[in-house]
């Protein structure tokens, strides 16, 4: 199998499978750093051009969770990417291993068994949906990494306009001109209008599979007032256990690690390592943009461990100086 074959499927967001987009990245690749980082690259930093809309509400009840979709159907339906609820099933408890379920097609009864775990690993809370569950994330890219088709401002807040019954909308986008202050403002508080996401890379098969190296990952996440969230597929890992024990704060001793495979295999949720395991991302989520958005990269980047076999690669596109 080439190395194409293994890599985690191209998107506007990075690596994504089947549910999961598994990254939104706010740069795209140019410039790679592949040591531990010193520095910051030379020259203005181009960003992928992205926005956020992010819709409040009382409740993610069955309504809610159809309104949701909708909503995100709506914006795809523009010709955009989008990452948002729709693309992180949820897992249901029972049996040996829990079940997967996209929020279409949740049931009430199943929700009220998945709800109490949603939080367990960071996997899909602050990172799609808010702590409290009452506001939720969709993020949206041009399909080809280009800019949006001009227009597209107006036809997303002619969505947004179309769903306002749902509850309230707040959209921010630089590269639309959706820039307002009090918009970014009320995303950042929970989810963070950009990424910082770190690429973990080996020569060898299987390297970046391997339990004590994603647990090392995990453990090497830097801390940061300016990040939102930071998840690896360790996170997925922590959340099926989380499922698994019927607790909401598993630690990294007690993560199934074989379960937490099979599951992410059926749920599509494997985005963030390679098929042949060579690949890994970090994904983060950040309150920044441009150049504060890239020194907060290198913090990430340079706060991981060494990690034998593996190297580390913040893929960025810049402008000539």
């Amino acid at each position: 199998m080439s190395e194409a074959e293994n890599a985690p499927e191209k998107s506007p967001f990075g690596p994504v499978a089947v549910f999961v987009v598994g990254g939104f990245l706010g740069l795209v690749a140019l410039v790679y750093l592949t040591t531990l980082i010193k520095k910051p690259p030379q020259g203005r930093i181009q960003e992928l051009p992205h926005a956020a809309v992010m819709l409040e509400f009382n409740e993610l009840d069955s309504v809610t969770r159809q309104a949701l979709v909708k909503l995100q159907d709506d914006l795809e339906a523009l010709g955009l990417a989008a990452q948002g609820p729709k693309n992180f099933p949820l897992l249901v408890p029972g049996g040996e291993l829990p079940t997967p379920v996209g929020l279409a097609t949740i049931t009430d009864a199943d929700f009220a068994l998945a709800k109490p775990w949603l939080h367990a690993g960071g996997w899909l809370v602050p990172r799609v949906y808010s702590p409290d569950l009452t506001s939720a994330v969709i993020r949206l890219a041009p399909k080809d990494r280009g800019p949006f088709p001009s227009g597209t401002a107006t036809r997303v807040l002619e969505v947004l306009e179309k769903h306002k019954h749902a509850g309230p909308l707040t959209v921010y986008s630089r590269a639309l001109g959706l820039e307002e202050e009090a918009a970014r403002s009320k995303i950042n508080v929970t989810f963070g209008v950009q990424t910082a996401n770190v690429r973990l890379l080996s020569e060898k098969e299987g390297e970046l599979w391997k339990q004590d190296v994603q647990k090392s990952l995990h453990e090497g996440i830097a801390k940061n007032p300016r990040v939102r969230s930071a998840t690896t597929f360790m996170s997925f890992a922590l959340y099926v256990t989380g499922v698994i024990l019927q607790i909401d704060n598993p630690t990294l001793e007690q993560v199934n690690w074989t379960a937490a495979r099979t599951v992410g295999q059926l749920s599509g949720s494997s985005g963030l390592v390679s098929k042949n395991g060579k690949m890994a991302w970090l994904e983060v989520t950040t309150d920044a943009e441009g150049e504060a958005n890239l020194e907060i990269t290198i913090l990430m980047a340079s706060n991981l461990p060494t990690i034998s076999d593996v190297r580390v690669d913040v893929p960025r596109k810049r402008k000539s100086s």
